[in-house]
């Protein structure tokens, strides 16, 4: 029997691939190492945040799992940045880990045309169809196949001179390399866990959840529950004492790790070594409702384990905290630069695709979009329709997926709102209105949802253009709200959407003036369509200039080194890249405006050769 999609690796991409396809009628097998470790969250135990709350927004409007489970599943629920831009206000959850892991492994078996089978993949066979082998024995062949491996490549975990390879390590890479295809190493670290009934809590400072309405899926009003509270506290003087003695017993200081490791979630060795005399944050964030272990979030280590007893008491209120599992740094392979298609399928390899951290990227987040994708392409490939590829104009998974393609990673990638250019325009509220209609049309959201997501944006329109066409005059009775509400009176008649681009006006205001009075969600969703329309239109038109760019097509099997005028590095970037469009071509590090330049002027030659 020949499988359409065969996913190896069941993490979060795994997970979101074998679903995707499978709800796409392909007959799936996923295989992972061990059912217990399915969605597993092997670092802090949160979904969520700046960047990351928007990816996962824009895969439950695509059809995806992660948002529906952990609304099911969170212990605590937060809207972040809520006092800066809507650009970059984000939900971050923390999650039960086990209950999102029985939910997430339930929602896999219950599942049409797809089996979960346990087993270690050892060797894959150059297809289609491909040929995946497991350690038992067992041989699968399957049309397309999704490789999800995760950190499981030839890993090694690190802790001060401790060097061993974790359960579940694979040499898969072996087979991979034979099939032509090139790995680089990369690390990741992870904090101790404590046994939370050894904290002195009163040493922290209390970091309570909000009450919210709405959490990350689109399907239904948030379950309200009793929400568990995470705490603060900070390192002391002592803690960058300890660590900068002991930095050659820590594996990335002593050589033994020769991985890069992510920038923008620093070891404790680094924070102290560049960041001497600075105070650093430390989270204390619950495992589980069933159990009493924390995650100490910043405070990933590779410092051997004596050294990690010796440093929990020099911080505030785990002077006396247990261990339960002491940190490590795990040092993996992941695929190098240059050999993925934005569809994640593997450039002159038809049917295989790579998805989550061994495209070199650092996240639950980010491996699940990945994931998704890959699964929605697979089964595109299958059944013999176009790919699904987002743009950077149209998703924060496109972004991503265009930064694996065109930028040469030198460490984890994570999804950053720096990242994205347009962010004012793929806000995390606004995600279902860009993506739910395209995820209806490849088949994995259903009409009925989709009507909703439509009724829902007809109100916030029709609340706009009531807005911006009724206008108010400066009479005593409008005079008297504006200031009780603490803005300033009117000088000449004004719309109401002109009074609520106040900055210190908010809907509410506008409602005591003749608003339709709203749902507080379409409220919300109004109030920042309105306030930023003027710099909505700006990024549209940057949009405008934008696709004009990725509409130049460039030819797929141009010879490069044969354009005159470009760099050299140009050249070999380009070579291996080969990217799609001539925008695309820019985004790729190497290339400068100049070798954009050259481009444009070949291309506009080619053209005019072939016409």
């Amino acid at each position: 029997m020949v499988y359409d999609v065969i996913v190896i690796g069941g993490g979060h991409a795994g997970c979101e691939g074998a679903l995707a396809a499978s709800r796409l009628g392909c007959r799936t097998l996923m295989l992972t190492i061990k059912y217990e470790d399915v969605a597993l969250m092997p670092c802090n135990p949160s979904l969520g945040g700046p960047g990351k709350g928007q990816l996962i927004r824009e895969l439950d409007a695509l059809g995806g799992e992660m948002a529906r489970n952990i609304d099911q599943e969170y212990m605590q629920i937060r809207l972040l940045n809520r006092g800066k831009g809507p650009a970059v206000r984000a939900l971050r959850a923390q999650a039960d880990l086990a209950g999102y892991q029985r939910r997430m492994l339930g929602v896999l078996r219950g599942q049409a045309n797809l089996e979960v089978v346990e087993g270690k993949v050892v060797h894959l066979d150059e297809g289609p169809p491909w040929t995946v082998a497991t350690a038992d024995g067992a041989r699968y062949k399957g049309k397309c196949v999704i490789v999800a491996t995760g950190t499981h490549l030839r890993s090694e975990i690190h802790r001060g001179d401790e060097r061993f390879a974790p359960e579940g390590s694979s040499d898969l890479t072996s087979a991979l390399e034979r099939l032509g295809l090139r790995t680089i190493r990369l690390k990741t670290g992870t904090s101790p866990r404590v046994d939370g009934r050894t904290i002195d809590y009163t040493k922290m400072q209390i970091q309570p959840g909000e009450d919210l309405r709405e959490g990350f899926s689109f399907d239904g009003e948030l379950p309200r529950k009793k929400q568990a509270p995470c705490y603060l506290t900070y390192t002391t003087p002592a803690t960058e004492a300890l660590v900068l003695e002991n930095l050659q017993r820590a594996s990335l200081y002593s050589g033994a790790i020769v991985g890069a490791g992510p920038r923008y979630c620093p070891s404790i060795e680094i924070k102290m070594d560049r960041f001497a005399g600075r105070r650093q944050q430390v989270f204390i964030e619950p495992l589980g409702w069933e159990t009493p272990v924390v995650y100490l979030a910043g405070v990933s280590t590779s410092l051997p384990r004596e050294i990690q007893e010796q440093l929990l008491p020099t911080i505030p209120g785990l002077e006396h905290a247990r261990i339960t599992a002491f940190g490590y740094a795990i040092e993996y392979d992941a695929l190098e630069w240059g050999q993925l298609q934005p569809t994640l399928e593997i450039k002159g390899m038809e049917g295989l695709f790579f998805a989550g951290q061994i495209n070199g990227t650092s996240g639950y987040e980010e491996a699940a979009v990945q994931g998704l994708i890959a699964g929605i392409n697979a089964a595109a490939r299958v059944r013999g329709e176009e790919p699904l590829i987002l743009g950077r104009d149209e998703a924060y998974i496109g972004v991503l997926i265009d930064d694996l393609v065109t930028k040469e990673l030198d460490e984890p990638y994570r999804m950053l709102t720096a990242r994205v250019e347009y962010r004012l325009s793929l806000r995390q509220d606004n995600a279902d209105w860009r993506l739910m209609e395209i995820g209806h049309r490849r088949g994995l959201v259903d009409g009925e949802r989709l009507r909703r997501m439509q009724r829902r944006w007809e109100m916030v329109w029709a609340a706009k253009e009531h807005l911006e066409e009724m206008a108010v005059s400066p009479r005593q009775e409008v005079q008297e709200i504006l200031t009780s509400g603490g803005t300033s009176p009117l000088a000449e008649p004004a719309t109401l959407a002109e009074i609520l681009r106040r900055q210190d006006v908010d809907y509410e205001l506008v409602v005591k003036l003749g608003g339709r009075p709203l749902p507080p969600e379409i409220a919300a969703l109004v109030e920042v369509e309105v306030k930023y329309a003027g710099y909505l239109a700006k990024e549209k038109k940057a949009v405008a200039r934008f696709r004009r760019l990725e509409g130049m097509l460039l030819p797929e099997n141009w010879d490069y080194a044969a354009i005159t005028g470009l760099s050299q590095e140009a050249k070999e970037k380009l070579s291996r890249a080969r990217p799609r469009s001539l925008g695309q071509a820019a985004r790729i590090g190497g290339v400068s405006p100049a070798d954009v330049s050259v481009l444009m002027v070949a291309l506009h030659r080619e053209r005019g050769m072939k016409s």
